[in-house]
């Protein structure tokens, strides 16, 4: 894998983890 792969799947992980974390604060 390059690295920008690597920061790609590294800010997918981010997003999700702060979305998820949104939805819970939401709720």
């Amino acid at each position: 894998m390059t690295d920008r792969t690597v920061m790609i799947r590294t800010e997918i992980i981010i997003i999700s983890t702060l979305h998820n974390a949104i939805i819970q604060l939401n709720n």
